[in-house]
């Protein structure tokens, strides 16, 4: 069996698409966090927890604040990046420390199981959902 006939993979905007309640057992979050304001931060785990179902497994992985990055980038703010078709656009971009991604986790009901960094990215972090939590 492969990962399509164990997986349900949705493509489309999370703060628009409805989901049912409790149906979810795990999700996959990448490079996402680090580009959400607090407003959006706030509603998109308020959704997350919804539609997980107690004790799901989430992973994250994201852009990490480092020493090697502290050289060259602000942790946060609007930064410019430009696509290899030449245009160029503006994001927002809020680099997380281990203790940020730890304490973001926590406020919003997840435990950490597990974690792992490098130099640019968290190679893989790894909570559950606090059971607890409506």
């Amino acid at each position: 069996m492969g990962i399509r006939e164990k997986c349900n993979f949705v493509q489309s905007d999370f703060f628009e698409t409805s989901f049912k309640d409790n149906v979810f057992d795990s999700a996959l979050i990448g490079f996402l966090l680090s580009h959400l304001s607090l407003k959006e931060e706030e509603t998109f785990f308020k959704r997350l927890r919804k539609i997980l179902k107690p004790d799901s497994e989430l992973m994250v992985i994201d852009s990490i604040w480092s020493r090697r990055r502290q050289q060259y980038r602000q942790k946060e703010g609007v930064q410019e990046r430009s696509l290899n078709d030449g245009h160029i656009f503006a994001v927002y971009k809020r680099y997380l420390s281990e203790s940020d991604i730890e304490e973001t986790l926590l406020r919003h009901h997840f435990q950490l199981d597990s974690y792992r960094a490098g130099d640019a990215w968290f190679t893989a972090i790894y909570v559950k959902a606090n059971k607890d939590i409506d």
